[in-house]
C-alpha cells in the first residue's frame, strides 16, 4: 500500500497456498461479506507458487504493462 498526497494505492496478491487463517482478524479491503481464499482451496490440490509464477507474471506483464520478454526478473 501506498500513500501520497492523501490517495492511497493498493498492491496486488494472489493467495496460492496460503494460511488463510492469517486473515481471520482483518477485513481485507473492508469487503465484510467475503472471505479469501486460495489457489490450492479453489484446485482442492497442494501446489507451489513455482508452478503458478510464469502463468501469472507473463500474461499481466504483456496486458497491463505491454511487455513481451523478461526485462524485469521476478522477485
Amino acid at each position: 500500500m501506498h500513500l501520497s498526497r492523501w490517495v492511497t494505492l493498493h498492491g496486488f496478491a494472489y493467495n496460492v497456498s496460503t494460511d488463510l487463517r492469517f486473515f481471520d482478524l482483518i477485513v481485507p479491503c473492508g469487503i465484510v461479506d467475503k472471505r479469501p481464499t486460495s489457489l490450492e482451496r479453489i484446485l482442492g490440490r497442494a501446489i507451489h507458487s513455482s508452478e503458478v509464477r510464469p502463468r501469472l507474471i507473463a500474461p499481466f506483464r504483456l496486458k497491463v504493462f505491454g511487455c513481451a520478454n523478461d526485462s524485469v526478473a521476478p522477485g
